[in-house]
């Protein structure tokens, strides 16, 4: 996989464009172990990055090795379900590893690192009520 984006990256630079790749996985990093091994082996400073984003839960971005190899190796922005800030309406729908309290240590974590969170919501869970949208922890 790493060669094939470096052969696009390459393709993108000769064609004077830029890419950016998209893995579309559930969730890319719900093994750690099998992420980090090939983003340490193949990104080394000062080896060329990729841009790229993907879906990662915020329960494994408490992992600073993790974060530091999504930084290092080009990962741009990460996509987080983070569903809800309620706890019940989060074991409603089988998301009870998203702890509300840490949003905003794994949203600052990425950020020390310029890795940009894209975050999404579900809003009318049978648990929310009036003005959820407006608050927060």
């Amino acid at each position: 996989m790493v060669n094939e984006l470096l052969l696009l990256k390459a393709r993108a630079k000769s064609e004077g464009g830029q890419i950016a790749v998209f893995f579309i996985d559930d969730n890319f990093a719900i093994n750690i172990k099998r992420t980090k091994i090939p983003a340490a082996r193949h990104y080394r400073p000062p080896a060329p990055k990729c841009n790229w984003v993907a879906q990662i839960s915020a329960n494994l971005l408490r992992d600073e090795e993790l974060v530091d190899l999504i930084a290092a190796s080009g990962g741009k922005w990460v996509f987080i379900g983070m569903e809800s800030i309620d706890p019940t309406n989060l074991a409603d729908v089988n998301k009870g590893f998203n702890k509300p309290g840490e949003y905003a240590a794994v949203l600052q974590r990425l950020a020390q690192r310029n890795v940009y969170a894209i975050t999404s919501f579900i809003f009318g869970m049978d648990n929310d009520t009036v003005g959820v949208a407006g608050a927060h922890p």
